[in-house]
């Protein structure tokens, strides 16, 4: 790994199970997720080994992991060489992520093989800088971008009244990976690339919409019978990334910083925008609290 042993990776695993054994509510609720790998898969090296007993032991507990595949193909690696991501096969299921551009073609940089459970678009992605959070987003590619985008959708899914496959004990993690592959969770934009799919059709997304300058229109969404509709103002309402993002970044932080203190008789500070928009609500303000 490039700033982090395989003695700290282990170990951050192993308080992650810790955790979860001494608090079985967020068995079954949880999904672990990790942008970055080891080492080179070499059969028999006792630390590869040990990362794959520790992974074990957290997939024991009911709770699925998500890794990256690796970005080495545009160097000579075209397919999966490195750990966790090469532990993965049937009797172990990791969640293995690759990158598409989106136009849904897997990326120059993926690694790919039959270790790799699903692709995300990974190119091109707006991040915050956690180290300077007020900094503009940059824009990063990577199957490190993936990895999250995929726990997320299955955090999604395990947060369901109704998880909509088996997670009876000792077949959540063992049941998802046929859930993600199948037409109720992804499909096949381009031959060989199956990617991730929320469940949003093109029934979802308001006419007209206009897309920014220079980028292409969205390719046509998975047909599905299920509609929602999303105009008014009374309970539709929703944040829009980008325009979320410039509050935060324009607006939210430099007030924070310029007050220095939380709002008076308060343990936060509260502050709400677009007001009368369908960009409204609660769902459109940034509490900070005091830790």
């Amino acid at each position: 790994m490039a700033d982090n042993s395989m003695e700290e990776l282990l170990d951050a695993i192993g308080q992650i199970v810790a955790d979860l054994r001494s608090r079985p509510d967020r068995r079954k609720r949880s999904v672990v997720t990790m942008s970055m790998h080891g080492q080179d898969f070499i059969p028999g090296d006792y630390t590869a080994a040990e990362l794959y007993q520790a992974i074990g032991q957290l997939m024991g507990l009911d709770v699925p992991m998500v890794v990256p595949a690796g970005n080495g193909a545009d160097k000579g690696h075209p397919n999966v060489d490195h750990v966790p991501a090469a532990f993965a096969e049937e009797s172990y299921p990791l969640i293995v992520a690759g990158l598409v551009n989106a136009s849904g073609d897997i990326s120059q940089f993926s690694q790919t093989g039959p270790e790799v459970t699903l692709y995300a678009v990974g190119e091109g992605v707006q991040c915050i800088m956690s180290s300077n959070p007020v900094q503009p987003p940059n824009r990063t590619t990577g199957t490190s971008t993936c990895a999250p985008m995929i726990a997320g959708e299955i955090a999604n899914l395990l947060s369901y009244d109704t998880v909509p496959f088996n997670i009876s004990d000792g077949a959540l993690v063992k049941n998802l990976p046929d859930y993600l592959v199948s037409d109720a969770a992804s499909w096949e934009h381009k031959l060989g690339a199956r990617m991730l799919w929320n469940g949003v059709t093109q029934a979802n997304i308001p006419p007209k919409q206009e897309h920014a300058s220079g980028s292409q229109p969205r390719a046509a969404l998975p047909a599905s019978g299920n509609e929602k509709v999303c105009w008014g103002l009374s309970n539709s309402i929703y944040a829009g990334r980008g325009s979320l993002s410039d509050l935060i970044v324009n607006h939210f932080c430099p007030t924070f910083v310029r007050q220095g203190a939380l709002d008076p008789d308060s343990d936060s500070i509260f502050r709400q925008y677009n007001s009368d928009t369908m960009e409204s609500g609660p769902e459109n303000y940034v509490p900070v609290r005091q830790v």
